[in-house]
């Protein structure tokens, strides 16, 4: 399998992780306050967040089984998590959750040391 390939799958994996994640945010904000468990179960029942959420769980589990068969644990694991978190910084800010430059530097600095140790 060629390098681009391999490169494509770390993307669509982070990509399906975060966005499962922000999916599933939105579920969360969603839930009806004061909570009741009747009200939950039809609110989860007809919720698209929910199963867009799950459904790119599901498909991220897949591709990062795909990707332990190419790549030893430690390399997924750091090259995922440096992916997911500039993606993660790119939904904070769609989304209208601003980060303070702090956590943007802190963000960047440990990408950077992912990059690195990747190396």
């Amino acid at each position: 399998m060629s390098l681009t390939i391999k490169i494509l799958f770390y993307i669509v994996t982070s990509f399906c992780v975060a966005t499962g994640q922000c999916l599933l945010s939105l579920y969360a904000k969603g839930i009806p306050s004061p909570f009741g468990i009747s009200r939950w179960f039809y609110y989860s029942l007809s919720n698209h967040f929910l199963y867009g959420g799950v459904a790119l769980y599901g498909v991220s589990f897949v591709m990062f089984i795909i990707l332990l068969r190419m790549f030893p644990l430690a390399q997924i694991s750091i090259t995922l998590i440096a992916i997911l978190m500039i993606m993660i910084c790119f939904y904070n800010y769609m989304f209208g959750q601003e980060l303070n430059l702090i956590q943007y530097m802190g963000a960047f600095l440990a990408v950077t040391g992912l990059i690195a140790l990747n190396w």
